[in-house]
């Protein structure tokens, strides 16, 4: 795909897959207006962060405004990148613009690396705080309206790779996996395939 002006590239893939970091390199190396869409949708709905917003309003309203936020900001008239949250692929009408109206990138880390990625992140927040993002699968023998019987024999990583996989690659031009290299090696090689 060749880079034309009116293109937005978007950022997907599990928490922890690195779409913040790589889409701020990105950012920094194309002069390009960044927009990370959790944070946006935190921000307007006047919270620190979506876990806070998903605790106190529940997950299927999250879901609304995260569709509404992306609609939005792929209708903006610039050139721009974008980081969705894992969970965006799970709304049909955010595939359906993820697929239309951006080129649409999967970041791809094995699961092992995305746990410790979200444990460390989780770990240096204060005791008590609100997780930055709530869990959608619970432990074993919890049971959720949100997940499925598989819960019982899997974690919340597994249960969520297996029921996304299918939607990232649904919805991406291309994969990268993410596992060796830092922010900016993936951001140069994602410029890479933007610019065609």
């Amino acid at each position: 795909m060749s880079f034309c002006l009116s293109t937005k590239l978007a950022l997907v893939g599990l928490r922890g897959a690195g779409k913040t970091s790589v889409g701020r390199e990105l950012s920094a190396r194309l002069g390009l207006p960044f927009v990370d869409l959790d944070e946006r949708i935190a921000a307007a709905a006047g919270f620190g962060h979506v876990g806070e917003l998903i605790a106190a309003h529940g997950l299927p309203a999250f879901r609304e405004l995260e569709r509404d936020e992306l609609a939005a900001v792929l209708a903006e008239p610039r050139r721009l990148i974008v980081s969705t949250g894992g969970g965006a692929v799970e709304d049909p009408r955010s595939r359906r613009l993820l697929r239309t109206e951006a080129l649409t990138v999967w970041l791809r880390a094995p699961l092992e690396i995305l746990r410790e990625r979200v444990a460390r992140d989780e770990r240096g927040r204060a005791a008590g705080a609100v997780p930055l993002r709530p869990a959608i699968v619970p432990p074993p023998g919890a049971g959720s309206d949100d997940a499925g019987p598989e819960a019982l024999d899997h974690d919340e990583f597994t249960v969520l790779q297996e029921r996304r996989a299918p939607l990232y690659r649904e919805v991406s031009r291309r994969a990268i996996d993410v596992e060796f290299g830092s922010p900016l090696e993936i951001a140069r090689r994602i410029e890479r395939i933007w610019r065609g």
